[in-house]
């Protein structure tokens, strides 16, 4: 079956999104769907095995749900409403497209129609994704009407074979040299309207999330290319982009730390911020350090960079949830900022939705955070060959600590996000009324359930 279970869950509940215009109901349906959605997963993934487990979360299936969590949040905040309703239902063929595609090409024309279905104008940036995207899912159509197979990773192989050399010592063919030239362009024509003044002095910006959207699919696509195509180029673009999360994170530290915002700094932090981040730190520490203490030689180099990405994007989160805290009016004051004023500041909003979408799952690379987890656990027991020596490396125990505690201020950050949806409720406003010790309580409880489902290594047996 092309479209998973998941899938289908995603698509329902957009249908259902899509249906209710009425806003006040719209928020719940959202946050009600979301956490349906989150429920199936765990309910799925307690059911299973540990290692089933785990490949369920590297797969396709897992995208689907993210999108759907992050739509539904997005339309019950009112910050990714569609205008018309000829725009919502094509953001839900582009969700259905992107939900039942495992696929690269299909993909693509997905992310197409999501980009139409919420831009606002069309800038110099839709133009030039225009020019990129169509070859994809034009390639897929002329594959679909030529084989009348949905399976567009033979078309690949095909190409392969088409183009590598006849002793095949080489594999690098024709394709393997155009399609990343396309896809370096990608992600310039990605950066550039976030980074020049002329896009942030347009009349009419474009809205935040179309601009996030367009950044995660592409950063999605592009590793998807690279991994169905086994060209080994996941090393070179994700130190690529692990260089422009590191000086977009600079530059967010340069603009937030600032001497004038520092008393916020500290005063945005709650003490039911430290009771998440202890929590989590007792569950981090227990189940890495064990792997990070120990490893081959060989597999040393290959951990720290793993890590070090990590780390970077993790701590780009951080930074995105330290300017969430230290706001003056806090988190609701930053979503009517997003809504807003917020929309000329898409950079954020990418900082904030890229280590929160990996945290979910989201299949960004080799497969989010639970991929992570998944591959360090291959290595707590390695196999060492007649040459290698099992001996601790400083430097990993060093960047799995950073790594953790950028892991807290992230947990942190997800939690003022549930904070915020749950705001306006009248159980929860008298929850928050009783003081900070139940505060901290039902946000331990909250994050250990999410947890439970995000990390099953933790509790699956």
């Amino acid at each position: 079956m092309s479209l998973p279970a998941f899938g289908w869950i995603a698509i329902v509940c957009g249908a259902v999104l899509i249906g209710l215009p009425d806003r006040p109901r719209l928020h719940w349906l959202g946050v009600c769907s979301a956490m349906a959605v989150w429920g199936t997963l765990i309910a799925t993934l307690a059911a299973q095995p540990r290692q089933l487990a785990i490949d369920a979360i590297s797969n396709d299936a897992v995208f689907a749900v993210a999108i759907a969590l992050v739509w539904s949040l997005g339309f019950s905040t009112g910050i990714a409403s569609p205008a018309t309703w000829g725009r919502r239902w094509l953001t839900l063929g582009g969700l259905t497209a992107v939900a039942s595609s495992r696929d690269w090409l299909l993909l693509g024309l997905g992310w197409e129609l999501v980009r139409r279905a919420t831009s606002s104008a069309r800038t110099a940036w839709a133009e030039i994704s225009w020019w990129i995207s169509l070859p994809f899912w034009l390639g897929a159509a002329a594959w679909l009407f030529c084989t009348g197979s949905w399976d567009f990773r033979e078309m690949t192989v095909v190409l392969q074979g088409a183009y590598a050399p006849a002793d095949g010592a080489d594999a690098w063919g024709r394709p393997a040299l155009v399609l990343p030239a396309g896809l370096c362009l990608m992600i310039f024509a990605t950066l550039i309207p976030c980074l020049t003044p002329s896009w942030r002095s347009q009349a009419e910006p474009e809205p935040v999330v179309a601009v996030t959207a367009r950044q995660l699919a592409a950063l999605f696509l592009i590793e998807r290319c690279c991994r169905e195509l086994h060209w080994g180029l996941e090393a070179s673009l994700t130190w690529l982009l692990m260089v422009a999360a590191g000086i977009a994170w600079l530059c967010a530290v340069w603009q937030t730390v600032q001497p004038s915002r520092l008393d916020r700094l500290w005063l945005g932090c709650s003490y039911w911020h430290l009771a998440v981040a202890l929590t989590w730190l007792l569950m981090d520490v227990a189940n890495h350090t064990a792997a990070a203490v120990s490893r081959a030689p060989h597999l040393a180099a290959t951990l720290i960079r793993r890590e070090m990405l990590h780390a970077i994007l993790v701590l780009s989160g951080a930074t995105a949830a330290v300017r969430l805290v230290a706001r003056p009016g806090g988190p609701v004051r930053y979503l009517e900022e997003l809504r807003g004023a917020g929309r000329e500041q898409p950079l954020w909003a990418a900082l904030f939705l890229i280590p929160l979408a990996s945290l979910m799952g989201l299949p960004l690379f080799w497969g989010g955070w639970l991929r992570w987890l998944s591959l360090i656990e291959q290595y707590n027991a390695p196999q060492p060959g007649p040459n290698d020596t099992l001996m601790p490396h400083a430097g990993v125990l060093v960047v799995q600590v950073l790594g953790t505690l950028c892991w807290i201020v992230l947990a942190g950050a997800v939690l003022t996000v549930f904070r915020t949806l749950l705001w306006e409720h009248p159980t929860a406003e008298r929850l928050w009324r009783w003081g900070w010790w139940p505060s901290c309580l039902a946000a331990v409880a909250a994050f250990l359930l999410l947890a439970g489902g995000l990390v099953p290594s933790l509790w699956l047996p």
